[in-house]
């Protein structure tokens, strides 16, 4: 009988790098990452990524709150694996970095009684950071399917959080596309 490996995803939180919101324009993105000062001297209101990752796979789910409006981790992750088709439900292990775990001690013990072990990413592990890069840079993007013409902060949110999970929606049901291993068929299963 051959040994099911452990579903693992990646759950990261960080600035978005490129995304911004303008009080005209809605949801804007940047060409080259910009400080929090030059974003403040364009009007533009940064946001929060919080995304979660199947590992080896390029199934990932997006949510981007504004700065003053951060949403707790617990939240973010049962809303992930509730709505997040791609995800298939709860992973048997949720690898997170080791500023995440100290930003939030009680996260393990949350997720324990959920049944997902929390794994603290090691310092060489470099999947962990290059899912999160390719999150940031995904993210630029999302801007071709984001058309609202809403400019208020928490409706161009709403919308274009829609559009991160239209395109989740997307990758998910084109991951057979990227799968050539059988390890990595597994974890679609």
């Amino acid at each position: 009988m051959e040994q099911q490996m452990p579903r693992v995803h990646h759950f990261y939180v960080s600035m978005a790098k490129y995304l911004f919101h303008h009080p005209l324009y809605g949801i804007v993105s940047v060409q080259d990452p910009i400080t929090l000062k030059e974003a403040a001297g364009y009007e533009l209101t940064p946001l929060l990524l919080y995304g979660v990752t199947v590992v080896g796979l390029p199934v990932r789910w997006l949510t981007f709150p504004p700065v003053e409006q951060p949403k707790a981790f617990q939240e973010v992750l049962l809303k992930a694996w509730c709505h997040g088709q791609g995800l298939r439900g709860r992973p048997d292990i949720l690898r997170v970095s080791r500023h995440l775990s100290m930003a939030c001690p009680e996260l393990v013990l949350t997720l324990a009684k959920l049944g997902v072990r929390m794994e603290v990413a090691a310092a060489k592990d470099k999947s962990l950071p290059a899912s999160l890069r390719s999150a940031q840079d995904a993210s630029k993007w999302l801007l071709r399917r984001y058309k609202a013409n809403v400019v208020s902060l928490t409706e161009a949110v709403q919308c274009f959080c829609l559009c991160a999970q239209d395109d989740h929606d997307f990758r998910s049901r084109d991951a057979d596309r990227y799968v050539g291993r059988r390890e990595v068929k597994a974890q679609l299963q």
